[in-house]
C-alpha cells in the first residue's frame, strides 16, 4: 500500500474567500419514517458509540466560546457532517440501542476539528494521529465488537478533501473500515468509493440561508422548464490560484485555464439581449441593502458575502464547479440546491453514492 501523503501535499484550512460562510450548523428535523409496518425491523441497525470526554474532547457539547472549527462555523461549516451524521443516525429507526443488536458501528470522533485544533503546531499530524489511536484503543477495550470483523464493520467520517490522511496511521489501525467522505478521488490512496467506502455530500446548513430565496427557487421548479429565464447564464466566484503552502499545483491548472477561456468569451448578441431583458424584468436582488441588474456572465475571484453569493447563483442557469485544492467541491451541492445546473470541471471527482 502507498504511504500517506506528506503534510505539504494536503490542502490548507479553508480561507475566507468567495465561498459563503454560514453560521454554525443546526440539526435538521428528523425525516419521516419509511412507509413500513411499525413492527417490521429495520434492514440495517447501526450502533453509535458514546465516546467519553477523554477521547471526544467535549466536542459533542462545546463551550459557549468555542473556536470556529469546534462548532463548524464560517468556512468550516461544510465539514459538519462529522457532527451531524451521528446525531441523525441516533434519531433514526436504524439506531441500535446496544452493540449486540448492531450490524454496523459508527465512531462519532470529530477528527477534523481536532486536526484544526493542532494546526498551529509543528506536530499537527502526529498529535492528531495519536488521538485517533487513543480512540481505537478505547474501542478495543469496549468488548469484542471492534475486533470481530477486523474493524470492517466500523464507520468513520472524514469530512474534508484531506480524507483519512489526517490519521497518518490509518493503514495500521483501520485499513478495512468504512469511510464516509465527500472526497472520492482514488489518486489520494486513502479512499475506495467502489469497494468499501461511501462518498457523501458536503454539508450545507439550509436553515442559515435566505428562506425567501429558497422559496423562489422552489417556485421556479414548480413552474416547469423554460417558464423562467434567469438573468445570468454562467456563474463562478472563487480563487483561480492559491498562495497557501503545498498548493503550488492548485486545481491542477484547471481554474487558470477556465479563467483564460472566460476572459475571451463573448456571448452571442441575441442571447445577451434576452438575458438583459430578463435581468431588467427580474431586477434580481444580489446584495444586502441594494438591488442591481445582474450581468449575463459572472466570473470573479472577489470575495462577497454569502447572501450575494447565493443570490447570484440562484439567478444563474449554469454554475461552474472546477476542482480546487482537491477534486470535490461544495459548490456542486450549492448549485443543485439553488436550481443552477452544475458544470463539473474535475476528471477524478466521485459523486455521492456512486457504486
Amino acid at each position: 500500500s502507498r504511504s500517506p501523503p506528506p503534510p505539504s501535499a494536503s490542502p490548507s484550512p479553508p480561507p475566507p474567500s468567495a465561498s459563503p460562510s454560514p453560521p454554525p450548523p443546526s440539526l435538521p428535523p428528523s425525516p419521516p419514517p419509511p412507509s413500513a409496518s411499525p413492527s417490521s425491523p429495520p434492514a440495517l441497525s447501526i450502533y453509535v458509540y458514546n465516546l467519553p470526554r477523554e477521547v471526544s474532547f467535549g466536542l459533542d457539547d462545546p463551550p459557549a466560546k468555542a473556536k470556529d472549527y469546534e462548532v463548524y462555523r464560517g468556512g468550516y461549516a461544510q465539514y459538519a457532517t462529522e457532527l451531524v451524521v451521528p446525531k441523525l443516525v441516533r434519531q433514526s429507526r436504524f439506531a441500535a440501542a446496544t452493540p449486540e443488536e448492531a450490524d454496523l458501528f459508527l465512531v462519532p470522533f470529530q477528527g477534523l476539528a481536532r486536526f484544526y485544533a493542532h494546526k498551529k503546531s509543528e506536530e499537527t499530524w502526529h498529535k492528531t494521529g495519536e488521538e485517533y489511536v487513543a480512540v481505537v484503543e478505547w474501542l478495543r477495550a469496549q468488548g469484542p465488537w471492534f475486533e470481530r470483523e477486523g474493524g470492517a464493520d466500523h464507520i468513520w467520517i472524514f469530512p474534508s478533501g484531506r480524507g483519512a490522511s489526517i490519521f497518518p496511521q490509518w493503514r495500521q489501525h483501520i485499513p478495512h473500515a468504512i469511510f464516509l467522505t465527500p472526497e472520492g478521488d482514488t489518486r489520494s490512496g486513502h479512499v475506495e468509493p467502489r469497494h468499501k467506502d461511501v462518498v457523501i455530500p458536503g454539508y450545507r446548513n439550509t436553515s442559515a440561508m435566505d428562506a425567501a430565496l429558497l422559496a423562489r427557487v422552489a417556485n421556479e421548479g414548480a413552474a416547469g422548464e423554460g417558464a423562467v429565464m434567469r438573468p445570468t447564464m454562467l456563474f463562478f466566484r472563487g480563487s483561480f490560484t492559491s498562495e497557501r503552502p503545498g498548493e503550488e499545483h492548485f486545481s491542477e491548472g484547471v481554474r487558470l485555464a477556465m479563467q483564460e477561456t472566460l476572459a475571451a468569451f463573448r456571448m452571442p448578441r441575441h442571447l445577451a439581449l434576452a438575458r438583459s431583458q430578463a435581468a431588467a424584468a427580474a431586477m434580481a436582488t444580489a446584495a444586502a441593502g441594494g438591488r442591481r441588474r445582474l450581468p449575463a456572465v459572472i466570473y470573479s475571484n472577489a470575495s462577497v458575502g454569502s447572501g450575494q453569493y447565493h443570490a447570484e447563483m440562484a439567478a444563474s442557469d449554469f454554475c461552474l464547479a472546477p476542482m480546487g485544492s482537491t477534486s470535490w467541491t461544495l459548490r456542486l451541492y450549492d448549485a443543485l440546491l439553488l436550481g443552477c445546473i452544475p458544470i463539473l470541471l474535475s476528471d477524478h471527482v466521485a459523486l455521492p453514492w456512486a457504486g
